[in-house]
This record gives C-alpha cells, structure tokens and sequence, in this order.
C-alpha cells in the first residue's frame, strides 16, 4: 500500500484539503477511497509541560542513584520512562 505524509489545516466544517502532490503521486482520482490517520503536527503547550516536568523527576532520580558497577534503577524510574515511551509511540499511531 502506498502512502505520502504532508499537513494539512483542519476547516471549520472538519474538511482538510489533500495537497496535490500526493494526490498525483498517489494516482488518486474523485471517488477514490482513501484510508486517513491523523494526528497533531505538534505538542501543544500542556503536553510539552507534561514532558518536561517528566524529564525533570527523571533527572531528579538519576541524580539520586549512586554509581556502581551494576546498574540498579528503581521501579517508579522504569515505569515512568515506560510510560513516556508508550506516549511516544501511541502518538506515532503504533497500538500496545
């Protein structure tokens, strides 16, 4: 299955145009049917907060670790990081 990515602005009527670039590279023509994912072309302001009070408790903990030479991490450091890669990648469209 063939695929293109490019952005678009949602319209007040929740239509977006497709740009006609893909459409050519596509080969779409009227009456096509076309499968859509889509997702934010960017964090908004609240996400990004949330990403970086995350970042900030992580620094915060492996400040906190004391280095040897096996490496220990507690369980809240490997869930929380956890979590932020699962965030990560359902934003990517990949389902868990």
């Amino acid at each position: 299955m063939a695929g293109v990515t490019f952005a678009s602005t949602l319209k007040e009527d929740g239509s977006f145009i497709i740009p006609e670039e893909a459409v050519d590279s596509l080969g779409l023509h009227p009456g096509d049917e076309i499968r859509v994912h889509i997702e934010t072309a960017g964090l908004s302001s609240h996400n990004q907060a949330y990403y970086e009070q995350k970042l900030t408790e992580l620094i915060q903990e492996a400040d906190r670790i004391k280095c040897s030479s096996a490496i220990q991490t507690t369980e809240n450091t490997a869930s929380t990081f956890g979590e932020l890669l699962k965030e990560k990648y359902r934003k990517q469209g990949f389902d868990f």
